[in-house]
């Protein structure tokens, strides 16, 4: 038997198994019900997750801009201004 055939066939099977509308789920044991909002949550996670991703990379983006404006006032000899920006990038890449 080919593997197109048996995957079909597992598809077939699995397809017939999440249709189920008893009380249990023949695959995992638990309330249909249940297994929608555990379908629900894993994709709310993920949404989460990508959003922590994006925003971990703006914080260290906004961190290399004021080690840049950090460089900038070394060059200027405004030691005080470079003093300040690096702090701020040390502030926002601890906070990652």
């Amino acid at each position: 038997m080919s593997n197109e055939k048996l995957e079909a066939g597992y598809l077939s099977h699995l397809t017939q198994e999440l249709g189920t509308i008893g009380d249990d789920c023949k695959l995992c044991g638990s309330s249909c019900n249940e297994r929608d909002e555990l379908i629900k949550c894993e994709r709310e996670i993920n949404s989460l997750r990508l959003e922590t991703s994006r925003l971990r990379a703006v914080i260290e983006r906004e961190a290399e801009y004021c080690y840049g404006w950090a460089t900038s006032a070394e060059m200027m000899g405004d030691d005080d201004r470079a003093k300040r920006h690096r702090e701020r990038g040390d502030r926002l890449r601890s906070s990652v």
